[in-house]
Order: structure tokens, then C-alpha cells, then sequence
């Protein structure tokens, strides 16, 4: 029961329009079962008036506003921005939860003094285009009324940057977006011999030859990808661009995230 209390109240925590949490002890409420326990955040207490069942109701004490900490990671696909996001969210005190990983809003620690506030930047966003944003210039699929640019210098910002062939051997495993890039098929194929099929047969005389003395074709060839968000999140930038190979794929976001690190204007 007390591991249920806490999640309880650690639910009201995060939700801004909380003001009081309810814990329903076991009984029949509302008709079900009778060994059920749950919990109820409201805005106000008269809602629960005319439960018929034993309700414990706890007002929640706001003290102070907790002070807000923003926070932006960038990266490319397969760069570890998950675990860093867990890391974070398993080592300081959020201040909402993260709508994109519901399923990390059990490891969350309630915010007292400060909290951390994830901002809806696209993380694996082109970071050249990024900057231009960041800067002023009009680019499509940046909105310059995000927080991100007109409180810029108020986010902290942290990028990932993988070794340059430990992502690519990443990517080949697990390409995302870069589907089209690492499909490609690494060896030419030629038969060697003629064709010779008898009545009643299958196959040919002569071999298959694999030409693999150039370098893959996924490694060398141009990689196009483009992506960009929709719905809420349109104009939170966009993934991608047009590439000369995949390994300048990674060669231009790191550099672009040195620019960034650079930038007068961004912490």
C-alpha cells in the first residue's frame, strides 16, 4: 500500500493542475471489486464528495515555484539521447513528464527547489539549419516562436557525438530514417558461363562471381533522408538533408554541432 501512496502522490506532483490527491482504500467503489486500491488527483475536493467508499484526501502544500532548468540534447540517430534521457529523468527532479517516454514516468523524482524541463526541439535535427534558425534566417521546418530560440540563452544544451565508426556500424543495424542508405546492395553480382537448361531441370552451368573489391556501395554512395515533425511539434526542425555518403553524414553534423558549440548566442 505505501508504494501505491507514493505513486499517488507523485502523480499529483507532476500534474500542474493538481491540488488534491486521493487515496481510495480498499472497498467498493463504484462498484468494483472489493479488494481494489487506486488514487484520484483533482483540482478541488468537493468532486469527491459522495464517494461511498473510505477515502484518505491530502491537500498538496505548493510552497514555491520550483526554478526551471531547460535542457536540449542533440544528436544523430543511434547516438545514445535515450540513455541519456534516462539517466537524467533516474538522477534529477523533472518538471512535467515526458510526453515521448511514458514509460520512464515511474522513475521521475518529485521537483522541490528546482527541476529540470525537457525542451521539443527535434533532437537528432539538422544542426546546420539549426544554427541558421538559432540565428534569425527563415527555415522551413524551424518556427523562430519557439522557446528554443527566443529564450536560447536561457537552455542548456548538451550533444552526442559517437565514434565515427562505431555509428556507422550503428546505423547498418539499425539505420531509422537512413533506410535507403544502408539498403544498398555491397557487391555487384555477374555469371560467369552460359545458360544450359534440360527438359525437366533446374539451374544453369557455369558460377555466380562476386565483384567486392570496391568499397560497399552503403558506405560510398549519396545519402538523401529528410524528415520533419507534424501536428504539435511542427516547426520543431528536420532531420536530414543531402549527403555526398553516409560517412559525410556524420562528418556534417559534427561539424555543425562544433559551430554550435561556438555560437555566442547558445550556452
Amino acid at each position: 500500500m505505501a508504494e501505491d501512496f507514493e505513486a499517488c502522490a507523485k502523480r499529483c506532483t507532476f500534474e500542474s493542475s493538481c491540488r488534491y490527491y486521493s487515496f481510495w482504500l480498499p472497498g467498493r467503489a463504484n462498484g468494483g471489486p472489493s479488494d481494489t486500491t487506486w488514487c484520484r488527483v483533482t483540482a478541488s475536493c468537493e468532486r469527491l464528495l459522495g464517494a461511498n467508499s473510505t477515502v484518505v484526501i491530502y491537500q498538496r502544500i505548493v510552497e514555491h515555484s520550483a526554478r526551471q532548468l531547460w535542457f536540449q540534447s542533440f544528436g544523430m540517430c543511434d547516438s545514445g539521447n535515450n540513455l541519456l534521457l534516462e539517466t537524467l529523468v533516474s538522477n534529477f527532479p523533472f518538471c512535467c513528464q515526458v510526453s515521448s517516454r511514458r514509460s520512464l514516468s515511474a522513475l521521475m523524482l518529485p521537483a522541490k527547489r528546482w527541476c529540470v524541463r525537457l525542451m521539443g526541439m527535434e533532437k537528432h535535427a539538422n544542426p546546420h539549419e539549426f544554427l541558421r534558425a538559432a540565428s534569425g534566417e527563415e527555415v522551413l521546418h524551424f518556427s523562430a516562436s519557439r522557446p528554443e530560440f527566443t529564450r536560447k540563452r536561457r537552455i542548456a544544451m548538451v550533444t552526442l557525438v559517437r565514434d565515427p565508426l562505431a555509428q556507422l556500424a550503428g546505423w547498418k543495424k539499425s539505420p531509422h530514417g537512413l533506410m535507403k542508405c544502408v539498403s544498398r546492395r555491397d557487391c555487384s553480382e555477374r555469371l560467369h558461363g552460359h545458360i544450359h537448361k534440360r527438359e525437366g531441370s533446374h539451374g544453369h552451368h557455369g558460377h555466380i562471381r562476386r565483384n567486392c573489391s570496391a568499397p560497399p556501395a552503403w558506405v560510398t554512395q549519396p545519402c538523401n533522408f529528410s524528415e520533419h515533425a507534424t501536428g504539435p511539434l511542427q516547426g520543431s526542425g528536420r532531420v536530414g538533408g543531402e549527403f555526398a555518403s553516409l560517412p559525410d553524414v556524420w562528418n556534417a553534423h559534427t561539424s555543425g554541432y562544433l559551430r554550435q558549440s561556438g555560437y555566442a548566442r547558445l550556452r
